[in-house]
């Protein structure tokens, strides 16, 4: 018997569960919530710059110069059409600006100013 293929929304709900499993399994504790994740990327998007992500269940950090599509819980950077789920995001780093830094210090969002880059962090341990 031959199985169908996973259509992208089952995909995207077995990567969530991984992921969950895998914040389970780590005792990550949340640093923030979709509302801020959310406000940070839009505030990357109408500020057109390029940042890198990398995401718990990968080791290579992902650049991207735009974000394509915007969602509550998510974000969509290339072509894929694969969502990333804010849960799934390790870190983001981007350019360091006092721009940058005052708005996230206005979020109340904790960064390291590392490099000239500044990086928010998804999980702590």
């Amino acid at each position: 018997m031959t199985r169908r293929p996973l259509t992208a929304e089952e995909k995207r709900q077995s990567r969530i569960k991984l992921t969950r499993e895998l914040i389970r399994a780590k005792r990550l504790s949340g640093l923030l919530n979709n509302t801020k994740w959310f406000e940070i990327f839009e505030w990357i998007s109408n500020s057109r710059i390029g940042f890198e992500i990398k995401l718990l269940s990968g080791t290579e950090s992902r650049h991207c110069d735009f974000i394509r599509e915007l969602e509550n819980t998510s974000i969509l950077v290339d072509n894929t059409g694969d969502f990333i789920e804010f849960l799934e995001i390790e870190s983001l780093r981007f350019k360091s600006s006092k721009e940058a830094a005052e708005y996230l210090d206005s979020l109340r969002v904790e960064y390291v100013d590392e490099d000239d880059d500044l990086i928010i962090m998804g999980y702590r341990v």
